[in-house]
């Protein structure tokens, strides 16, 4: 008897959760080997769980939900400061969404099966500008990039989207 489609999407979960957590993914991912060695409430994973959860309100409040959800309260649970996330996210690089995303992508690949035409994977490609902030010897900046994505259907994920810098903007 095949497995349900609620069991792979939990396996897929599961052994992302278990990859969030792990030692290899945050030694490739921290800026400094002294970053997340200590044992705080802004660990990695927790760190990292937040940036991914899809944050989009103002971020004290946005915390306070995400520990409440965490340890399973219905009422808001203020446990760490808008600054001091502001000054962890910092520890973390950028590549790491790369890293998690190839990793999501392979357990996918493994407990469900994506849509193939004539046996290709189908991939639709789409493009955009986008403006960063960037913080260069303690100067802010707006820098203009291209982002191209390249997504799969059918499992709804993107596959890769690589980011083209431009020059700075102000």
């Amino acid at each position: 008897m095949m497995p349900s489609l609620t069991l792979k999407y939990s396996n897929v979960i599961n052994a992302l959760a278990r990859y969030l957590s792990s030692q290899e993914l945050m030694e490739k991912s921290r800026l400094d080997p002294r970053h997340f060695t200590r044992d705080r409430m802004l660990t990695f994973p927790v760190i990292l769980s937040f940036l991914l959860s899809g944050v989009q309100g103002a971020v004290q409040s946005e915390w306070n939900t995400f520990f409440a959800d965490l340890w399973n309260r219905a009422e808001s649970i203020r446990k760490v400061s808008a600054q001091a996330f502001s000054a962890a996210r910092y520890k973390i690089s950028s590549r790491v969404f790369d890293e998690v995303n190839r990793e999501l992508i392979a357990l996918v690949e493994k407990e469900i099966s994506i849509p193939r035409w004539q046996g290709l994977r189908v991939v639709a490609g789409d493009g955009t500008t986008v403006q960063l902030t960037m913080l260069k010897k303690g100067i802010r900046s707006i820098v203009s990039g291209v982002a191209f994505g390249l997504y799969l259907p059918g499992i709804e994920r993107f596959l890769s989207v690589p980011l083209q810098m431009g020059s700075g903007n102000g």
